[in-house]
């Protein structure tokens, strides 16, 4: 079972190349997940990422920890699209079963970026907690993500993207703590990989607890130059 405070690729482990079939976690807990297929791609500046080709790469972990009334927690990620006009999964959380709760992070088609936490039998996905980015995420290029679900605040849900935050809409009570036998993937939207990515992804950190605007923000402007951004 995974405990959410889990520290993926940070920048200070710049010189260390990863393991290309393991996605280690450098917390305490050991939480590591398999990679499959994706490739370790070095940037100018010396830091490691992971190539996907949107049609059969992903990082996934089997088992997930239920949340608990009243918890919360955060993704961050960094993430470039290198395709248009699909709907793409940063990550997911869900077992791909008639009725099953989920949380998800993912690119529409027009390149709004979306974060979704609900269960997919009520009203087709509309009694759900949602937050959708009124800015695009362009292609080629490199976003800052950082979702958080947080169920004792209202809205639940927020996006982050490059330090700018946007908050959801609570559409509905919804199912919406996470079932202990869902899947944890990066780069598809579920167990059965819908909605592949394809492009890079840096999964950074899962954390315990809802972060703040202000750490968000602190976090883009930190490592941002190392993925080449510039404001």
């Amino acid at each position: 079972m995974i405990a959410r405070d889990i520290v993926l690729m940070p920048e200070w482990s710049i010189d260390l190349e990863p393991d290309a079939a393991t996605l280690y976690d450098l917390s305490r807990y050991r939480n590591n997940g398999t990679i499959t297929n994706a490739t370790l791609t070095r940037l100018p500046s010396g830091l490691w990422y992971l190539d996907l080709d949107g049609t059969g790469d992903w990082i996934e972990w089997v088992t997930w920890n239920p949340l608990a009334a009243g918890e919360a927690l955060s993704f961050e990620v960094w993430a470039r699209f290198d395709r248009d006009g699909t709907l793409e999964a940063v990550f997911g959380l869900g077992d791909d079963s008639v009725d099953y709760n989920f949380l998800v992070c993912y690119r529409l088609a027009s390149g709004a970026l979306r974060f979704n936490v609900g269960n997919s039998a009520l009203a087709a996905y509309t009694a759900s907690f949602i937050t959708t980015s009124t800015t695009l995420a362009p292609i080629d290029v490199w976003n800052h993500i950082v979702v958080t679900y947080d169920q004792a605040a209202t809205p639940r849900t927020t996006i982050k993207v490059d330090g700018v935050n946007y908050v959801g809409a609570d559409a509905g009570s919804g199912a919406d703590r996470a079932k202990p036998t869902a899947y944890l993937l990066f780069g598809a939207m579920d167990n059965s990989h819908h909605n592949p990515l394809d492009g890079g992804l840096l999964p950074k950190r899962i954390y315990n607890y809802a972060l703040t605007m202000g750490q968000a923000r602190n976090h883009y402007e930190k490592t941002k130059h190392w993925l080449g951004v510039h404001d």
